[in-house]
């Protein structure tokens, strides 16, 4: 079984980059800030935004919904 690790830890982030990260997918469509299935974007150092991205495979395309800088 696989763990997400930025989920498992996801206070750490709040604490040392004071970044909040919440994984949607199980939000009521309705309630969800950032998307189904928002990752953090790192630069550098810091988070930066939070991307709601999906893998199309067929097309070899990754396609952004939505893209939330801090």
């Amino acid at each position: 079984m696989e763990v997400d690790v930025l989920n498992v830890f996801r206070h750490r982030l709040k604490d040392f980059f004071d970044f909040d990260y919440q994984i949607e997918c199980f939000v009521p469509a309705a309630k969800r800030k950032y998307g189904y299935f928002s990752f953090p974007v790192l630069v550098g150092d810091s988070f930066v935004a939070k991307m709601d991205a999906k893998a199309d495979g067929k097309q070899k395309k990754l396609i952004v919904h939505n893209l939330h800088f801090e």
